[in-house]
């Protein structure tokens, strides 16, 4: 090959890499800057590398309200109705905050490739001192001396957090006759940058806290599996899915007082749709145990649904505004009677949520239910709501003429008659008076409907 083709191509290469580490150096820079605008100063300590590059950085706050009113500002942009009250809380005091903020520091480390200008950096980062405490005590000094609060992240070159892992913690952490023996692992931030939509993921594998005093363990609190995945693009589109393997507490010295939840899911969403706003829940759990040194429960199953549709979503806007309006002049110490006639138009406005009409439905079931003394196999709820458009000003009973509702109560026969021998004898004698037997089912129909209640087609009103 031509020598100077071989050349040119070299040059080319070297300036090429240049060029990248040259655009590398001025997305940090900017990065720099950008913090030092918002209440933070950072520092470069160490540079060193070629084709990777490292540098150890310090990171202290300077300015606790400037970050404060930063953060603020971040959240506000989740909600326009949150926007008065998140600029209140960036004027308003925050002395106690600002000067907390103000005495942490922060060591880390910045790596990236010089040849690729499009590539992640890994950055490290851990709280390294806490200043002007004095003598710092033993628990405070171990967690710094160990590095225990530290984090390693991954950020595109434009500055976006697309993962962050806290390192593992196995620690244990002595104060005088107090002990903490503490294991977090595999926690995990995943972040997917989108166009005004906040998708992320949480995960975490092991929480295990093991309290002492005097040797003596006191109360262990343990998470294990949890998942935690959000899709948010404001107040009224979203969705939200958390499920976990178990989470427990319990006080050892409380003979055992304590819960645990087994293998558990639930789901949120929040939707609108030309102006009407809809949202749901749901949620399953088993091997739920609750205990205390007189009595406990345990249920083998737990479902739980929720449903709210056709709520009209400028009035529930103005809602929404009007508690934040209050809260503002809570804050503000305004005057009471300024203060009741901004509550006033609440209560009006939730009057006209209302009016506007909506639906709403529940279920609920128990799945073997086991107390120290009796249990009970299966309980079943369903309640179907529809609140009809109407003129009403909810005064009385003509309030329940706008509504519609079906419940539906069921359980097996054996259950209804542990509960017979449990309850009050007048609750029992009203419930055998309207009981319906189905199969080896008692159930119990409530219905309203234009202003009329009855139950298993007998009236009560």
């Amino acid at each position: 090959m031509n020598k100077k083709v071989i050349a040119g191509i070299f040059l080319a290469v070297v300036a090429g890499f240049f060029i990248s580490k040259s655009m590398i150096q001025n997305a940090i820079d900017e990065g720099i800057k950008n913090l030092n605008q918002h209440g933070l100063k950072c520092t470069v300590t160490k540079n060193e590398g070629f084709f990777t590059q490292t540098r150890e950085f310090s990171l202290d706050v300077v300015d606790g309200a400037k970050l404060r009113a930063s953060m603020l500002k971040s959240i506000s942009r989740l909600a326009d109705e949150y926007k008065p009250l998140a600029k209140l809380l960036s004027n308003k005091s925050g002395e106690y905050f600002d000067k907390s903020v103000e005495k942490l520091q922060f060591k880390g480390s910045l790596t990236n490739s010089n040849l690729n200008p499009f590539g992640d950096m890994d950055v490290n980062l851990y709280l390294s001192n806490i200043k002007d405490i004095g003598k710092k005590p033993p628990v405070l000094k171990q967690i710094l001396d160990k590095k225990t609060i530290n984090f390693d992240m991954i950020f595109n070159t434009s500055g976006e957090l697309k993962n962050m892992r806290l390192k593992d913690i196995n620690d244990k952490f002595e104060d005088n006759q107090d002990a903490l023996n503490a294991k977090i692992k595999d926690f995990s931030i995943d972040v997917k940058p989108t166009n005004g939509k906040i998708v992320s993921s949480l995960s975490l594998k092991t929480i295990n806290f093991e309290f002492f005093r005097r040797d003596l363990k006191r109360e262990v609190l343990g998470v294990e599996k949890l998942i935690y995945d959000l899709d948010y693009k404001n107040m009224y589109d979203s969705k939200a899915y958390v499920s976990f393997d178990k989470i427990s507490f319990k006080d050892e010295s409380k003979r055992g007082d304590g819960f645990s939840i087994g293998k558990s899911e639930t789901s949120s969403k929040i939707e609108n749709n030309n102006d009407k706003f809809s949202a749901s829940a749901d949620f399953r759990a088993k091997d739920l145990t609750f205990q205390d040194m007189h009595q406990s429960m345990k249920i083998k199953d737990m479902f739980f649904d929720a449903k709210f549709k056709d709520l009209d979503l400028p009035t529930y806007k103005k809602v929404t505004a009007l508690s934040v309006k209050s809260t503002i002049m809570g804050f503000n110490q305004a005057p009471y009677s300024e203060l009741m006639k901004v509550q006033n138009e609440y209560i009006e406005h939730i009057k006209v949520l209302i009016q506007k009409g909506f639906k709403a439905n529940i279920d609920f079931e128990l799945k073997d239910i086991s107390f120290l003394t009796h249990a009970i196999k299966d309980i079943e709820l369903k309640i179907d709501t529809k609140v009809l458009p109407n003129q009403n000003n909810f005064i009385g009973l003509d309030a329940l003429s706008v509504l519609d509702a079906k419940v539906d109560l069921g359980m097996k026969n054996e259950d209804f008659d542990t509960i017979s021998k449990l309850a009050p004898k007048n609750f029992v004698q009203m419930a055998q008076m309207y009981a319906k037997k189905k199969g080896n089912k008692t159930v119990f129909e409530l219905i309203l409907k234009n202003g009329k209640l009855t139950l298993n087609s007998k009236p009560l009103m």
